[in-house]
């Protein structure tokens, strides 16, 4: 087999295993939204309707629909609501282009770094940003407290979601829950 036949076999099989791992890790990405869409989704057809949402989340609910509903049947099917999520993974994506942008824009003498004089925001805001209180803030603190303030956020609705869904979940009847056990010594009365 020639040299070349072996590098571009070679190639190929490192593109596939690059592919896969790519694929994994959006598999993985992807995990807790799919849960998220299942909790909801409590009779399984693959749609989400007002009704499967607690209480707490139908205002959310309703800007999605608003935003997500493309057949106008009022649920949010499984494939509106991928559609929603890419639509939202590029929100962030040109959000923390835009933060990069600005970095740059205050970073005048491009050093990489943002002195409290270049910083054009208020002053409570910088020192909240320089992280490790050196009087500048680097790229790297900018970028860990924009996309850390939207991880946040995140993270609470997406907790607020599941124990909404938790607590929408019915409980164990009478007869399929096992009798408690009296761990507590009986007193005797005398």
């Amino acid at each position: 087999m020639s040299a070349s036949i072996r590098c571009a076999l070679a190639f190929l099989c490192a593109s596939s295993l690059v592919g896969l791992a790519l694929a994994q890790a959006a598999k993985k990405q992807a995990a807790p939204y799919r849960e998220l869409f299942q909790d909801l989704d409590a009779n399984s057809d693959r749609a989400i309707e007002r009704d499967e949402v607690p209480p707490s989340g139908r205002a959310a609910f309703d800007r999605l629909l608003k935003r997500g509903d493309d057949n106008h049947n009022g649920k949010l099917e499984a494939e509106e609501y991928r559609a929603l999520l890419l639509d939202l993974r590029e929100f962030g994506e040109q959000a923390r282009k835009k933060a990069v942008d600005r970095f740059h824009a205050m970073d005048r003498d491009h050093d990489g770094k943002v002195s409290r004089e270049e910083f054009t925001g208020p002053r409570a805001r910088f020192d909240v940003l320089d992280r490790n209180a050196d009087g500048q803030v680097t790229d790297q603190e900018f970028l860990e407290a924009v996309t850390g303030k939207a991880q946040a956020k995140k993270a609470a609705r997406t907790a607020e979601k599941k124990s909404g869904a938790a607590a929408k979940k019915p409980a164990a009847s009478a007869e399929t829950k096992p009798a408690a056990k009296d761990t507590q010594p009986v007193k005797k009365s005398g």
